[in-house]
């Protein structure tokens, strides 16, 4: 954690936070996606600083949390032992690591939270963790052991007790038998499970409840840690696991199982348990934006380092079975030489707006191959296309390669178009005043298709792949395609068929009346450098 500048004060005096310090998004992701809570907090008892996560968990605002003294927040009868243990810390270099107490959420609710942290003297740095779901768990251990190490005595007052403590509970409680056996359940169980106690009860819980892992396979009943329990007479926590409902769904869980032995020597464990799907999906989510801010930073050192390279497909003549084009496509070469392909972070670009300097680059790039006189495709994204000073960098790059702009075709998807429409007419009109072609890529899966058409001068149709991949067995697939074909050459425009993996499709294909197409039956992608090598395609674009 950032640690925060502290002004120049009278001795005793509370410090003074210099704001600019804190820190912020885009300066240290991981303080907002956090889901334990960081804070710094003065010795006035005041927050000055706390990351998004105080607001999710307590419900407070940021105003609120700060303007008011963190004591007004606990629990009343934990202030005690928050101001002593508190008071300690004040030592400079003190640690904080023996504090757990109660806060107080905005809907009157409380919460138990587990802090860490340490202390210059005037500052704390503390990192909270909720520890609710524990702190009630082992209530409810020791609530169920209670009621049936008192069965023998009073039944119907454990039973009544149970009922009273468990029911109102949202986690779900199950007390097996020494032999694995369903003896009591509460409601909450009932509810997540979709079985009622009378339908588990003398019933071995792994056979139906417990007997798959969390990736899917099945899990013996030696592998189960709930048996284990009953086995080592040992307390286990599981935060993964996975207990299947009655109907046969996953209900993804963490639990606790705790042996029990009542005051008649029966043997048996409780079991409290929760539904860990929401946590389990905000976990989900964090990874996912982790992953993607680690994406976003080395999307910018490869811009930074010029490790993007090109590769070349080529597209081919159907009428003489010639290549007269190739699309140019974006691959990443990572430090260690590896080549990664545009799937991994070409969205997270866009969502980081990074996408444009690499829609730029790859400008350039095509810019100077055309002015070798070799005919290039490439593939401009729909938040460039919004963009106004796109055109002025195509034209820039045209006069300083000297390229002639036929020879460059500016492919572009039809969603782009929609997204933005009247950028996206500007777009391809401004793009065919300079002399470049426009190719539309992926027809045939969006609405707008004939409009479009109609308005602007578009050269290509390129059939998106879901019609050519089963062209041979889809009978629907095939009208599609003989229908783009049509449409086009009432336009007046060509076609280009993707993803073509086989001869009997390539055949197709020129029977349907196609002019161009590529895919790895064709060629795969190449290295711009064995594809161009010999410059063998110079001036040989299609008309």
């Amino acid at each position: 954690m950032t640690q925060p500048r502290t002004t120049a004060r009278p001795p005793g005096s509370a410090a003074v936070i210099d704001p600019r310090a804190v820190p912020r998004s885009g300066v240290d992701s991981f303080w907002e996606l956090a889901t334990d809570l960081f804070a710094i907090c003065g010795r006035d008892g005041m927050l000055y600083a706390l990351n998004p996560a105080w607001e999710r968990l307590l419900g407070w605002s940021r105003e609120e949390l700060t303007t008011r003294s963190l004591l007004a927040f606990v629990h009343p009868d934990d202030v005690e032992a928050t101001v002593e243990v508190l008071a300690r810390t004040h030592i400079a270099g003190s640690k904080l690591d023996e504090l757990v107490n109660r806060w107080r959420r905005r809907d009157g609710s409380y919460c138990t939270l587990a802090w860490s942290g340490a202390s210059d003297g005037d500052v704390w740095c503390v990192v909270g963790r909720d520890v609710t779901g524990h702190a009630q768990k082992r209530t409810l251990l020791r609530e169920a052991q209670h009621i049936l190490e008192s069965a023998a005595d009073d039944a119907l007052n454990a039973r009544n007790h149970l009922a009273a403590v468990t029911d109102s509970m949202g986690e779900g409680l199950l007390v097996l038998d020494s032999a694995g056996c369903v003896t009591l359940m509460n409601e909450a169980a009932e509810d997540m499970l979709g079985w009622t106690l009378s339908g588990l009860r003398g019933r071995v819980l792994h056979d139906l409840v417990h007997y798959r892992r969390p990736d899917g396979s099945p899990q013996p009943a030696s592998a189960s840690t709930i048996l284990q329990t009953l086995e080592l007479r040992a307390t286990i926590r599981a935060e993964d696991e996975i207990f299947m409902r009655r109907d046969g769904t996953e209900l993804p869980t963490s639990y606790t199982a705790a042996p029990l032995v009542t005051s008649e020597g029966l043997e048996g464990c409780v079991i409290v348990f929760t539904d860990a799907t929401v946590r389990q999906a905000e976990q989900r989510e964090l990874r996912r934006k982790l992953e993607a801010l680690s994406w976003a930073g080395r999307v910018q050192d490869a811009l930074r380092e010029e490790r993007f390279v090109l590769y070349a497909q080529p597209i081919l003549d159907l009428a003489t079975d010639e290549v007269v084009q190739h699309e140019l496509l974006l691959r990443m070469r990572e430090p260690n030489g590896d080549i990664v392909g545009p799937g991994s972070y070409l969205q997270i670009a866009e969502e980081h707006n990074l996408i444009g300097d690499i829609d730029r680059w790859v400008i350039r790039r095509a810019s100077h191959l055309a002015a070798r006189g070799l005919p290039v495709e490439l593939n401009v994204s729909g938040r460039s296309i919004s963009d106004p000073e796109l055109i002025t960098h195509i034209e820039d790059c045209l006069q300083q390669s000297g390229a002639d702009p036929a020879l460059m075709v500016f492919e572009i998807t039809e969603t782009a178009l929609v997204s933005d429409e009247e950028a996206g007419r500007h777009f391809v009109q401004r793009v065919h005043e300079l002399g470049c072609k426009l190719a539309l890529d992926d027809f045939g899966t969006g609405y707008g298709g004939f409009t479009y058409l109609k308005q602007l001068p578009v050269d290509y149709l390129k059939i998106d792949i879901e019609f050519v991949r089963d062209l041979r067995t889809s009978q629907a697939s095939l009208h599609v395609v003989e229908a783009v074909v049509n449409l086009a050459r009432g336009f007046g425009m060509h076609t280009v068929a993707e993803g073509v993996e086989d001869a009997e499709t390539l055949s197709l294909l020129k029977t349907l009346g196609v002019d161009y197409a590529q895919g790895y039956h064709i060629a795969r992608p190449g290295p711009l450098e064995d594809t161009f090598a010999d410059d063998s395609l110079r001036s040989s674009a299609p008309s």
